[in-house]
């Protein structure tokens, strides 16, 4: 019998093109695949055949679903999508980033690379948990990048079209803590994050834990680093617009950030655009001259796209900065070395120092010659599926209409927590039959001169790939 993979999106700009590519590689391996959002799949374990849930996270949110995967006869295993960076254990380890109960259910746990292996097997040692699930695979987010599958980023898209004539200057924001989804300026509020994990964890077994209070000043440490920076970055779209006219400078603001402040700023420069399109940043990466960001995993995808990029972080706060990306970059902390950087054509010899890829393979495990596909699929071979499942139950359009309802009833109560639902909304957006498949056809035209699957959809949300 075929194993059935059932792989999570969150954030459809950041994820689907190297989730495809897993969902391909499982194929071609004798897999079945669907692609879902967890919300979607969890309403409807009973129902699926007994599968490989494949996590995005092991936060303790999951704790509540545990018995209902384990009395379907699923498994869970996964790489956590967050933890290629983080300036301290907590951040992958602590009490709001994983929860030691789904980690008892894991299979299998992969790692971006020996470094946050070496974190989770240090935890778990701590905690007498098995170390022996940890493998360092890498993220297919990285395979994509690299020479094999680089190509199903196309710089003639009609999107890039209008601004090729003028190659452009790509500045990626990510100063979403302060510049919200709803427009609004916010600091951190630590009542309201308090009330806010009250309902986030509502009915699980979170634990504070020991190191909690640290945990909580660190992440009340980003919300002042991202508006610090975020002001800065508004003096340097006012200093380069005005010093270099014959540029054009082109913003891809951050999916959880607002857009009204960007929306001005492209009616009060001429020469400043702001790119809103919801697919893979790296087709505008590989397009541009140079790359602007601050602390931002974008400079780590420029570094192994080859292109020249700019780790600008004017304000300095060396606990919220991340060390790979200042080895994946040139840091800029003063807007006089960015100007010269522009002004002299810097960028047409750009180097990066040598001994910083040591660092960087620290960090990435499939960053050299690996890919972290082939390394997952091998390993998904091993795990054993005790079937309370055999086959999908109650297909058919009574479910599929109950679902759909059922969906949109959701989505109408969380439209009044206008922030929590434009949030979801913009990293969700995307995730449709018709888009998924049009993307999995540019993907497949790459890679195999042919199509070959598609995706269909029996279950609301549930997207099953299936050859042609």
């Amino acid at each position: 019998m075929k194993k059935i993979i059932y792989i999570i999106i969150e954030t459809v700009r950041r994820e689907l093109d190297s989730k495809i590519i897993l969902a391909l590689k499982a194929k071609e391996n004798n897999f079945d695949v669907s692609i879902t959002k967890k919300s979607r799949l969890f309403g409807v374990l009973k129902y699926l055949k007994s599968g490989i849930i494949f996590l995005k996270s092991f936060g303790p949110r999951y704790n509540k679903i545990l018995d209902n995967v384990k009395k379907n006869g699923h498994v869970l295993t996964g790489i956590d999508e967050e933890g290629l960076q983080s300036t301290n254990d907590e951040q992958l380890v602590g009490s709001m980033r994983f929860s030691k109960y789904v980690y008892k259910e894991l299979k299998i746990l992969f790692t971006w690379g020996s470094r946050s292996g070496k974190i989770y097997r240090k935890y778990l040692k701590k905690n007498k948990l098995d170390i022996s699930k940890i493998i360092e695979s890498g993220s297919p987010r990285v395979d994509i990048l690299k020479e094999k599958y680089n190509k199903i980023f196309s710089t003639k898209d009609k999107d890039i079209f209008p601004y090729q004539n003028k190659k452009f200057i790509l500045i990626t924001t990510q100063f979403q803590n302060y510049n919200q989804s709803d427009n609004i300026f916010k600091g951190f509020d630590k009542k309201n994050f308090n009330n806010y994990l009250k309902k986030k964890y509502k009915n699980s077994k979170f634990s504070k834990g020991k190191h909690f209070k640290e945990e909580i000043r660190r992440y009340s440490g980003k919300f002042d680093y991202q508006r610090e920076n975020f002001l800065k970055y508004d003096q340097m779209y006012s200093i380069l617009c005005n010093k270099f006219p014959k540029e054009t400078f082109l913003i891809v603001p951050h999916p959880g950030e607002g857009l009204k402040y960007y929306e001005e700023l492209e009616k009060k420069y001429k020469n400043l655009s702001i790119i809103t399109e919801n697919s893979n940043l790296n087709k505008w990466i590989m397009s541009s001259k140079f790359l602007i960001s601050c602390n931002c995993t974008t400079t780590i995808e420029a570094r192994i796209l080859n292109v020249p990029n700019i780790n600008y972080i004017p304000y300095k706060d060396v606990l919220a900065e991340y060390e790979l990306t200042k080895s994946s970059s040139l840091n800029f902390r003063k807007i006089f070395s960015l100007i010269n950087f522009i002004q002299n054509k810097k960028y047409v010899k750009f180097k990066l120092p040598k001994d910083n890829q040591k660092n960087i393979k620290r960090y990435l495990a499939n960053f050299s010659n690996n890919y972290s596909v082939d390394i997952i699929v091998k390993n998904l071979k091993t795990i054993k599926i005790n079937y309370k499942n055999f086959n999908n139950k109650n297909e058919g359009h009574l479910l599929f209409f109950y679902l759909f309802t059922k969906s949109k009833l959701h989505s109408f109560i969380g439209f009044f927590n206008r922030e929590l639902f434009k949030n979801q909304l913009n990293k969700r957006k995307g995730l449709n039959l018709r888009d998924i498949n049009k993307r999995l056809d540019e993907i497949q035209l790459v890679l195999y001169k042919k199509k070959k699957y598609r995706f269909t959809k029996k279950f609301y949300g549930i997207f099953n790939l299936e050859k042609v």
